[in-house]
């Protein structure tokens, strides 16, 4: 299938929004980075090597995004 004048987002851009919804998710739950990795990836120190700029397979960004999404307060409205 050929998107037509769409153009996907850059690592850059991943990357940033990832960190974006982490921090957001930091601050609605109080849960640190060290616990939202180990609970989502079984990997504590992965949010932080993200930051440090290190790579990340889209199976690692997605399984983190269902974490999230999946434990994110009902209270609260996510990131689009």
């Amino acid at each position: 299938m050929h998107n037509a004048g769409k153009i996907a987002p850059s690592e850059a851009q991943v990357r940033i929004s990832l960190l974006d919804m982490v921090r957001e998710f930091e601050r609605v739950t109080s849960m640190s980075k060290t616990s939202i990795g180990l609970k989502a990836l079984n990997d504590s120190n992965f949010i932080f090597r993200v930051e440090g700029g290190e790579d990340f397979t889209m199976k690692s960004y997605r399984r983190l995004h269902e974490f999230m999404s999946r434990n994110w307060p009902r209270d609260t409205v996510p990131p689009a």
